[in-house]
């Protein structure tokens, strides 16, 4: 026996020691669980609010949060699917789909209300 009461272990054993867990078995290592739906959305929210200026109407803000729900439904259903549970690849790609649609129309409409560059008086208008 080595001090403390261990007995003389492998270099192997040593080594898968190292990697269990320091909790019991059955007892969570994150002990504040899984993040909910409901926080990951807010984040989701705030992190596409950003990367558009963040600066938004009211409309383009539930655009945002219509799109953030979907991003976090396809969250779930990626998890679902690699935990081997059945999973329409069809839902999935739908979730992704349309929240990259309102995304890039967002985008759009805020490249559209920049103002023009340095180099803008030397194009020509264009008149309708």
């Amino acid at each position: 026996m080595q001090e403390g009461g261990t007995e003389l272990l492998s270099p192997s054993e040593k080594r898968l020691a190292n990697l269990r867990p320091p909790w019991p078995k059955g007892v969570s290592g994150n002990p504040a669980g899984r993040r909910s739906r409901k926080s990951r959305h807010r984040q989701m929210v705030e992190e596409l609010l950003a990367d558009l200026g963040g600066d938004v109407g009211s409309l383009d803000r539930m655009l945002v949060e219509q799109a953030a729900w979907l991003l976090v439904q396809g969250e779930d259903l990626q998890r679902a699917r690699n935990s081997n549970r059945p999973v329409s690849e069809e839902e999935i790609t739908r979730c992704a789909n349309v929240a990259a649609r309102i995304l890039l129309r967002l985008r759009g409409r805020r490249r559209r209300a920049e103002p023009p560059g340095a180099f803008a008086h030397l194009l020509p208008d264009s008149a309708p």
